[in-house]
């Protein structure tokens, strides 16, 4: 018998399956979708980067046949749901079996979520505000690239900066400004856009990588460099990715304000992604 919330639980019950390894151990990976006009976004980007996690994770499974699986119930789960326009997507994997911290088993289980969004994030005017959080600091290792279980940094940002009236933090790798609670991060400076390298230990995100192709399709130059946080403080723009949201303009760093109607270059990306999301050519 196991104790749940003072109530004597059934091993095998409903509410037993869901204490499982990712639960206990953060063994686990996950990914977030978005769903743009009835169309799910960059999925192969998605599921390339999920199985890339797994195998670094060492779970045992058919690549191919696992994400062919995956977008078959991502489908019908759009269907089930109602989910036409605009919507979330949400694959959490974990590793299947009992166990302590040596797994017994390798193989996967998976937990698929999805619902609408009122908002089309990727056409908001909407911007935020930003603090530095510095209690833990980011490394750099073979899981950085990836969104594993073990979330606690971004979790602890993510209060800090909603405690202390921001819309998110900043998370620092030895120094260097690293990625934001939910995001990637990107300053410009003099007409030219940087971001923190990946050897920084921020997330190889899927938009950031999309900021790289359409800066270059743009003739924009964009490239990766150490940042620190005199960096943002003297960023001509500043702007944050993810697949959620797309392009967010930052209109505070700390005490600085920016007129976020002046950011030529961060207002050009955004009209231009938006743009050819909506067309379909990506």
């Amino acid at each position: 018998m196991l104790i749940l919330n003072g109530k004597l639980l059934d091993p095998g019950s409903n509410e037993d399956h869901f204490l499982n390894r990712s639960f206990k151990y953060g063994d686990g990976i996950f990914e977030t979708i978005r769903i743009y006009q009835g169309r799910v976004l960059f999925i192969d980007d998605h599921l390339n980067r999920l199985t890339e996690g797994m195998k670094v994770l060492q779970f045992e499974f058919l690549e191919n046949e696992f994400q062919k699986e995956l977008k078959e119930k991502i489908e019908h789960l759009k269907v089930l749901n109602g989910i036409s326009n605009h919507g979330r997507i949400r694959i959490q994997v974990y590793r299947t079996g009992p166990g302590a911290y040596t797994p017994i088993e390798l193989s996967p289980s998976y937990l698929i979520e999805g619902y609408s969004l009122k908002t089309d994030y990727f056409n908001s005017d909407t911007t935020v505000s930003l603090t530095p959080y510095q209690d833990i600091s980011l490394q750099h290792n073979i899981l950085s690239p990836y969104k594993t279980s073990n979330a606690l940094p971004y979790v602890l940002a993510g209060h800090y900066a909603d405690q202390n009236g921001f819309d998110d933090a900043v998370l620092f790798s030895d120094g260097q400004v690293c990625e934001t609670a939910g995001s990637n991060i990107f300053i410009v400076h003099n007409q030219k856009i940087f971001t923190p390298p990946l050897s920084s230990g921020c997330v190889d995100g899927i938009m950031r990588r999309k900021i790289f192709i359409l800066a270059n399709q743009l003739k924009l130059t964009c490239t990766e460099k150490k940042l620190k946080g005199k960096d943002l403080s003297q960023a001509d723009e500043i702007f944050l990715t993810n697949s959620l949201r797309g392009i967010t303009p930052v209109h505070r760093w700390k005490d600085l304000l920016y007129d976020t109607k002046k950011y030529a270059i961060t207002s050009f990306l955004k009209k231009c992604f938006a743009q050819f999301i909506s067309q379909n050519q990506w």
